[in-house]
C-alpha cells in the first residue's frame, strides 16, 4: 500500500516487483557503476533469518544485488566476477537496525570500489574488480520486500 507520505508499506510479508528489468540496468552494467539509496524502517523481529529489502534478482538463488536484514544486521550481496551467482560471500554490517526508526542506506558500486553508508557514516569500503558488474544479468527484475 502506498501512503499519502509516499511510503510503500507492506501489511504482511510480501513483495513489490517490476514487471520488466529496470530500464537503467544495461547502463549500470556497461559502466560498472550503480548508486542505490534507500530509506528503511526495518522489522524489529523476523520470522525468517534473512529478509530481503531490495534486490535485483532472477530468483532466490540468483541475484545481481541484494540488500537485506538479518536480525539487527544489514546484509549486502553484490554479484561480481569474484562471487557466486547470488553475490556470496556477502558483507555483514553489524547493528544497523539495532536502533528503531528510519535509516538511510546508500550503496555505491564503482569500478574497483564498493561503499556502503548508513545514516551518513561509511560502514563498508571494499575493493572490487575493474568491471565489477560485468557478469550481471540484464534480465533480472527489481524487487522490494521479502517474498520472491
Amino acid at each position: 500500500m502506498r501512503t499519502a507520505e509516499q511510503v510503500l508499506r507492506f501489511g504482511a510479508s510480501g513483495i513489490a516487483y517490476s514487471r520488466e528489468p529496470p530500464a537503467w540496468l544495461p547502463t549500470a552494467i556497461a559502466s560498472s557503476a550503480l548508486r542505490v539509496t534507500l530509506e528503511v524502517s526495518a522489522a524489529r523481529t523476523q520470522k525468517r533469518r534473512w529478509a530481503r529489502i531490495f534486490t535485483l534478482s532472477g530468483n532466490s538463488h540468483r541475484s545481481n544485488l541484494s540488500i537485506g536484514q538479518d536480525g539487527s544486521d544489514l546484509i549486502v550481496h553484490v554479484r561480481s566476477p569474484e562471487t557466486d551467482l547470488s553475490g556470496k560471500p556477502g558483507h555483514v554490517i553489524d547493528g544497523v537496525f539495532a536502533q528503531p526508526g528510519w535509516h538511510r542506506i546508500e550503496l555505491n558500486v564503482l569500478p574497483r570500489l564498493l561503499t556502503v553508508t548508513v545514516d551518513g557514516r561509511e560502514v563498508l569500503r571494499q575493493p572490487l574488480p575493474p568491471e565489477p558488474l560485468s557478469n550481471w544479468s540484464p534480465e533480472y527484475r527489481l524487487a522490494i520486500g521479502n517474498k520472491l
